[in-house]
């Protein structure tokens, strides 16, 4: 994010390779499982980016808006097994 403006080609490489392919993946296992009756999903690419929120950009949004020793809790709290802060 931070060098997006000096280096948009790296931004739109890293998300086109990295995070969409995840968005993708997860969308297109959503709608395997919708079609074999297991899910029920109107969108399988808004119901991957919905199910991919809050567990990536809630954390990444309080992290990069402080290092408030609240904030770094309720990363603890959220992700006990999964942070080191």
């Amino acid at each position: 994010m931070a060098t997006a403006e000096t280096f948009p080609g790296l931004g739109a490489t890293w998300y086109e390779q990295g995070f969409e392919r995840v968005l993708d993946t997860l969308a297109a296992t959503f709608q395997r499982l919708a079609d074999h009756g297991l899910l029920h999903v109107t969108d399988a690419r808004l119901a991957a980016d919905h199910f991919s929120g809050p567990l990536l950009w809630i954390p990444v949004n309080w992290e990069v808006r402080s290092a408030d020793e609240r904030v770094l809790g309720e990363l603890r709290r959220h992700y006990p097994d999964a942070t080191d802060l």
